[in-house]
């Protein structure tokens, strides 16, 4: 897609936004990845939030501090709906999504 858009006199000046299609929950994508890569780690938990605040605190960490920000963020910001018809139209749609990265990467070694 990036190597179209060079080659293509429309998408000078442009902004194009590029998604993929499925919808993901970043603890289901972590599982995946760890049943692919580390088969050692048998279950993938999360924390919630307010518990990783009092940890930050008393641990003194600011990193993560940060993080822990950071993940609030993105728990109360939802990701906006955004259009891609005209990218994938002079573009083509994306080729590339987690379960093609997964198998591509298992090859890798």
């Amino acid at each position: 897609m990036v190597a179209a858009g060079f080659r293509k006199a429309e998408a000078k000046n442009s902004i194009f936004y590029a998604l993929v299609k499925e919808l993901y929950l970043f603890k289901d994508l972590l599982t995946a990845y760890c049943r692919k890569f580390h088969p050692e780690i048998k279950e993938v938990t999360s924390t919630p939030i307010p518990l990783l605040k009092i940890i930050a605190a008393v641990t003194g960490k600011k990193e993560l501090k940060n993080a822990v920000s950071l993940f609030a963020y993105f728990e109360k910001v939802k990701e906006p709906l955004i259009e891609t018809t005209k990218t994938y139209k002079l573009l083509g749609e994306p080729q590339l999504n987690f379960q093609n990265w997964l198998e591509q990467n298992s090859k890798v070694d």
